[in-house]
């Protein structure tokens, strides 16, 4: 078993979860996946947040719905960081599982960056109002090169959504090796942070398009997000219009009662996962037509 100490909290983990660096990523980690995500906005985020706004270390982006509850003015605080673990947490809590097999995940990409090059308009619509979504092939890169493999989102007050990005784990320990080669780097990595490393959070509204924009939706923090961010939105695009079509094939796993009363204690809501990979076809072209065609 192993225990940590983080900002006063013990988190401990089974040494089951300890998972070799070299793991591959496939839908049976789904679970684990998000309850290790869900934990470390619950115990070790708020703290982490509050520091980091504290210091200036990195901007954080105020959505609508914290400015409209009175949670600060558009210039994050301290206090805002606690109220973003507890949404975000909230948000992961409630969200519907899909995992992507690599094929689906680089046709994804293509089909994002071909909806964007035509204007998005109303293709831009979540599956589901809360979902997570794992894409072991990628969604994008961080500035830093970190690779982002998962997203979340649930609705924004302004009638968008708020979604947020995460990294592989390992892209985070290889970036921060550089800076600290502290050899239980990995081991510490997934004891305080889980499997995905929390990267970013953006909001998108439905409004008029910003100058040379998006179609039907755009970025509220666009001043703020860097084009891998927008090339990662241009991506989860891509996925959200893959799930909306029938160019892709399915399978809905259902939890077994183990795993969704683990799932409870963890305070999350037993939901199926959804598996999404590519029919096999003699007529590739046929596919992409399907793939990049209105829903």
């Amino acid at each position: 078993m192993l225990r940590a100490n983080r900002c006063g909290t013990t988190v401990v983990v089974t040494t089951n979860w300890v998972l070799d660096e070299g793991f591959s990523w496939s839908a049976d980690k789904l679970h684990l996946t998000r309850q290790l995500a869900k934990r470390f906005l619950t115990e070790v985020a708020g703290e982490l947040f509050r520091t980091e706004i504290a210091l200036g270390a990195r901007p954080y982006f105020v959505p609508s719905e914290a400015i409209s509850a009175g949670i600060c003015s558009s210039d994050a605080t301290p206090a805002f960081g606690d109220w973003l673990a507890s949404a975000e947490a909230e948000r992961v809590a409630r969200a519907r599982l899909t995992y992507l097999e690599p094929p689906v995940g680089e046709l994804a990409i293509q089909v994002g960056a071909n909806l964007r090059t035509r204007g998005i308009g109303d293709s831009f619509r979540a599956p589901t109002p809360y979902g997570l979504v794992l894409c072991p092939s990628g969604l994008g890169y961080t500035s830093d090169g970190m690779q982002l493999v998962a997203a979340h989102w649930g609705p924004a007050v302004g009638g968008g959504w708020w979604i947020t990005w995460w990294a592989d784990m390992r892209s985070y320990v290889a970036w921060t090796r550089e800076q600290d080669p502290e050899p239980d780097l990995w081991t510490t990595s997934v004891g305080h942070l889980g499997l995905l490393h929390y990267i970013h959070a953006t909001e998108t509204i439905r409004a008029r398009p910003a100058p040379g924009g998006w179609g039907g939706e755009y970025l509220h923090d666009a001043n703020q997000a860097g084009p891998e961010t927008r090339g990662a939105l241009a991506a989860l695009t891509g996925v959200w219009h893959l799930l909306a079509g029938d160019s892709v094939a399915r399978e809905r796993l259902v939890p077994t009662a183990a795993e969704a009363d683990s799932d409870r204690r963890f305070g999350i809501v037993p939901s199926q996962i959804t598996r999404v990979w590519l029919p096999e076809t003699d007529d590739p072209d046929r596919l992409w037509d399907r793939a990049a065609g209105p829903v």
